[in-house]
């Protein structure tokens, strides 16, 4: 799996799943195991991905502080690699059309 199939991944948990609650150990487990399959060029954000499911699982961070710790860094993937690379802008209206914005932001896409 490469980074970003991961991150669709993960940002399909969170949009099929509709909640805002806080991930269990349990599932940051399930997540770590799926991010070690991920072949990735840069580490930055799959490393500060695991870090924070790590402390999460060890209970070092709080469940609620990670789980919005990770849907930052979902965010951010989204934002800065994937969208972009959506196309140009007849691509990216259609695509605020389908997924609307927060702020006048698009929102996550899927």
């Amino acid at each position: 799996m490469r980074i970003n199939e991961f991150f669709y991944w993960l940002q399909g948990y969170f949009e099929i799943s509709g909640t805002t609650e806080a991930l269990t150990s349990e599932q940051c487990t399930c997540i770590i195991k799926h991010l070690d399959l991920v072949n990735v060029v840069d580490m930055t954000r799959a490393t500060r991905m695991r870090t924070l499911l790590d402390l999460a699982v060890e209970g070092v961070l709080p469940l609620a502080i990670a789980t919005t710790r990770i849907r930052g860094e979902v965010s951010e993937q989204f934002i800065h690699v994937i969208d972009p690379a959506a196309g140009g802008p007849e691509v990216q209206a259609k695509l605020n059309a389908v997924h609307g914005n927060i702020d006048g932001r698009p929102n996550k896409r899927c």
